[in-house]
């Protein structure tokens, strides 16, 4: 039987190896569904939960159709909290992207664990040696087994961290770490690869969110910083978690570390300044793990903090629309640029455009979803995208305070989102990339509309 992605995804459809029978699901559904307003709204808890998603077989990424080498483990990292009949959830996976189908199949899921599908926020690392499942033109390969695989093991990292949850204290530190660079200003990584290079504009905020479980004793960490997981670059044809995984690895072994979680910032045009073999990996790995340890020096830890997390849906606004001869245009020069029987994902953007435009598709925005999170004085905002550098910035200084950025495709695949000087510069991130996430490009006006939202919705908790 034949299954499309979503179809699939939302089916709940699983391999026989996978299945869970319907009756020990009912029973573990309620086994987790721990909250209880009555004896838990008393006291201020969060719980950690953890889980392996290494594939045990081959399995396409944006590089190659089938990679077998694992090179590390990839992981998906939960971090739960409940207070006062609010919950909040954030999860983080080490994998390039997650696409609102599958976003969205799995908050479905975890309603049956009384958790609103509005108060879960999906972060991923964007290491670009993990497998595939977002849309992206030229390498659409993807496991529908493996997947459905991911979905599971997200729900049960959810459950673990329910299960774990516990009285907690929450504290707020941070740092400037110098280990990320503007690609777009500075170089890319065939042109940078060394910590005395102009960094160029960048945001190198460390953030970090310390909890302090009172049950284990030990704390555990969300930390936040904006750069490309492209340390494996000598070898991309791997599996790897990258630097983001090596360091929570590294963090997670400290005798007072009980869990550390990484989330992705708005990197849209950031890079690691160092990049090479898993030696590289290490090193950079290394580094942001010393500067989280020493961002978490001196917190001060509060109890009780307000805990709150909203949802919004936003309209985000597109460019110039080309019209169907300009379309037709792009589609005859790209097809003289043939010079095998694989057409190049250039021209399989312009076969899909002329079909839309043809069919009297209209273009005007793209809908997708903001959060925002509060966690005593620590605000979050949670971006749909690969976005700028600038624009968390400038969210963070009109805010002011303990505010954290997370970018990187959240609950939404639309990839990059420029600042609107970069416009007319246009590049990769600007007219190619759009493409390949099969969109057309976006208004200089998407810069503006980001930091306001963003602005407008952190204010409001």
């Amino acid at each position: 039987m034949q299954f499309d992605r979503r179809t699939f995804i939302k089916s709940g459809v699983a391999t026989a190896a996978m299945a869970i029978p319907i009756a020990a699901e009912a029973a573990e559904v309620a086994q987790f569904r721990l909250f209880d307003q009555k004896s838990d709204s008393a006291y201020f808890a969060a719980g950690f939960g953890k889980a392996d998603i290494t594939p045990d077989r081959p399995v396409p990424t944006i590089w190659d159709s089938s990679v077998a080498t694992v090179m590390d483990p990839i992981h998906i990292r939960t971090t739960y909290f409940r207070s006062c009949g609010e919950q909040v959830v954030i999860v983080s996976c080490d994998l390039l992207a997650l696409p609102t189908w599958f976003t969205d199949a799995v908050k479905h899921d975890l309603t049956k664990l009384g958790i609103p599908q509005d108060r879960v926020a999906i972060n991923c690392s964007h290491t670009h040696t993990a497998p595939q499942i977002i849309f992206f033109r030229g390498t659409e390969s993807t496991d529908d087994t493996y997947n459905n695989f991911v979905k599971e093991r997200l729900v049960q990292s959810v459950k673990e961290a329910m299960a774990d949850a516990g009285p907690a204290t929450v504290g707020f530190g941070k740092i400037d770490a110098p280990l990320n660079v503007n690609r777009v200003q500075i170089g890319r990584l065939n042109q940078v690869n060394t910590l005395e290079t102009p960094t160029g504009r960048v945001d190198q905020q460390l953030s970090v969110i310390r909890i302090y479980q009172s049950k284990s004793q030990k704390a555990g960490l969300i930390y936040n910083f904006a750069a490309h997981a492209l340390t494996v670059s000598a070898n991309p044809h791997v599996i790897s978690a990258d630097y983001p995984g090596y360091t929570s690895g590294m963090l997670e072994a400290e005798p007072d570390i009980k869990f550390a979680q990484f989330t992705q910032g708005c990197a849209g045009n950031m890079n690691p300044r160092i990049h090479g073999d898993q030696t590289v990996t290490s090193q950079f790995a290394r580094m942001l793990a010393d500067y989280v340890k020493k961002a978490c020096t001196g917190i001060s830890m509060h109890s009780d903090p307000k805990l709150a997390m909203k949802t919004q849906a936003v309209h985000l606004p597109y460019g110039k629309i080309p019209s169907l001869q300009e379309v037709n245009s792009i589609l005859a020069a790209d097809e003289k640029k043939m010079t095998s029987s694989e057409p190049s994902w250039d021209l399989l953007w312009a076969r899909a455009a002329k079909k839309a435009l043809e069919d009297g598709r209209k273009f005007k925005n793209v809908d997708a979803t903001f959060q925002g999170i509060r966690l005593g004085d620590i605000k979050i905002a949670v971006l749909p995208g690969e976005v700028f550098a600038e624009i968390g910035l400038a969210i963070k200084q009109r805010i002011g305070g303990n505010v954290i950025t997370m970018g990187y495709s959240n609950n939404d695949e639309v990839g990059y989102i420029p600042i609107a000087e970069q416009f007319p510069l246009g590049g990769y991130e600007v007219e190619n990339a759009p493409r390949r996430y099969d969109l057309f490009p976006w208004s200089p006006k998407i810069e503006k509309y980001y930091v306001s939202r963003a602005v407008k919705l952190l204010r409001s908790l």
